[in-house]
């Protein structure tokens, strides 16, 4: 009898505590949203929606663009194809949240990029493989993102004109009340559940430690649940109703490409002189900041300045003579040793060799009309030091998105101009310096919140 009465004692303990951690959430939501309905508006500016859902906000908005290791994603991982320079890029995002609602701050991106197109394209052909392959790694941070919405005052807002703030404040009452009916159900079902169970249902186990276990599993499930569900919500109604003129955001990052290779290639001073194997190490580090508007009426904008610091040479910046066995021996070549062991389409150069830094300065605007999936993007690059080409790219940006209607891939065309002042091909044509290029990128996995 003390035992029964013991066990009963436990499970009613358990019970209530369920009760309390469902109370506790439905409190916690409840908070979140006290904070954004106390946020001023006399600015009209501040929160419309909470944190975590301002961060799927910028999840969907931002991440809609994805062409480089350098472009932002919310995704914990991203896979990124440059058709033209031939690399695939995988990357992961480290981002771990430290609350329930709390802004998306700074995060570290790892991942690995290699250029499999080369080595696919040397083995058809018979070339030489030049080896690509290292690491990336990034660091962002992230600046207060800032809703900016029509004023709430009486005496500067008209009849006809739509009081953002009151409205969402309305809607995420809604959305919040209808939250805590649904927790306060599957809770009572939970109990219902639980406090049927028997010892004959689990024979062998104590009742009162797999209620614990039941317990903690259940809120931990419950609590995951519908902390994103109040973000989603909010986001998508945010996003459907459009009640909001602008959002503004900005972020810094420093990133660099670490080479776990060397590039190799055989170069010759002259058509007279001997090959001789060189050997690059072509490492990157980039600082970049992008300021970001979304709007009703301006569409979706991003603006970017970067600084870069490239490990350079003569062969990357086009400045040597490549040619082959053929070419090279009916232009009267004499080193004919280097390619006795050597496949007739090998590439080889002719030239002074050099390996130098070469510091970049880039700027880039992308334009999305608004509620398109179709957009503009042009970027400048102008080479410091020994390389003073300036180079252009033009691209459209296609987003794809999923049954959703959140992006799912970006494929953008692009027309890449290298060389537009004539620095170190200027007996080229603009047309004989010009390429077509596509990007892919893909995020996938779940998103940073």
């Amino acid at each position: 009898m003390r035992s029964l009465f013991f066990v009963t004692g436990f499970c009613l303990m358990a019970l209530l505590s369920i009760a309390q951690s469902a109370s506790d959430l439905i409190s916690e939501l409840k908070t979140i949203n006290n904070a954004v309905v106390n946020t001023s508006c006399i600015s009209g500016r501040g929160m419309l929606i909470s944190n975590r859902a301002m961060n799927l906000f910028l999840s969907y908005k931002i991440g809609s663009y994805l062409s480089d290791v350098n472009d932002l994603s919310f995704y914990k991982n991203n896979v990124i194809v440059d058709a033209m320079k031939g690399t695939l890029s995988v990357n992961h995002n480290f981002f771990q949240p430290n609350g329930i609602d709390e802004p998306v701050r700074s995060f570290l991106v790892a991942g690995a990029k290699a250029n499999i197109a080369n080595a696919f394209a040397a083995a058809y052909a018979g070339k030489q493989f030049n080896n690509e392959l290292g690491f990336t790694i990034k660091q962002t941070w992230i600046s207060k993102t800032t809703t900016h919405y029509n004023r709430c005052e009486p005496e500067q807002v008209s009849n006809s004109l739509l009081q953002h703030k009151e409205i969402m404040d309305a809607q995420r009452a809604v959305i919040l009340h209808t939250l805590e009916n649904e927790i306060k159900k599957k809770n009572t079902d939970f109990e219902n559940a639980i406090h049927a169970i028997r010892q004959d249902d689990i024979p062998g186990q104590e009742i009162g430690k797999a209620n614990t276990g039941l317990q903690e599993k259940f809120y931990s499930d419950l609590k995951e649940e519908y902390t994103l569900k109040f973000a989603d919500l909010q986001y998508s109604t945010l996003v459907e109703t459009n009640y909001y003129n602008h959002v503004t955001a900005c972020w810094t990052s420093i990133s660099t490409y670490i080479p776990l290779l060397r590039q190799k290639y055989f170069v010759a001073e002259s058509f007279s002189r001997n090959f001789e194997e060189i050997h690059a190490y072509p490492w990157e580090l980039t600082v970049s900041h992008t300021r970001f508007w979304e709007g009703r009426k301006i569409g979706r904008i991003y603006f970017t300045l970067s600084a870069e610091v490239l490990r350079n040479n003569s062969i990357r910046s086009d400045a040597l003579y490549k040619t082959n066995r053929t070419d090279y021996k009916n232009l009267g070549g004499t080193d004919t040793l280097h390619f006795t062991a050597t496949e007739p389409n090998e590439d080889v150069f002719i030239g002074f060799y050099k390996s130098f830094f070469t510091p970049v300065i880039n700027g880039r605007i992308i334009w999305f009309p608004f509620d398109s999936h179709v957009g503009v993007s042009v970027r400048m690059d102008q080479n410091i030091g020994t390389d003073k080409s300036l180079t252009g790219k033009f691209g459209i940006p296609i987003v794809l998105i999923d049954k959703k209607g959140e992006p799912a891939a970006n494929f953008e065309f692009q027309v890449r101009f290298f060389d537009l002042n004539n620095e170190t091909m200027p007996v080229k044509k603009i047309g004989d310096k010009t390429s077509v290029g596509l990007t892919v990128g893909i995020p996938f996995s779940k998103i940073i919140y």
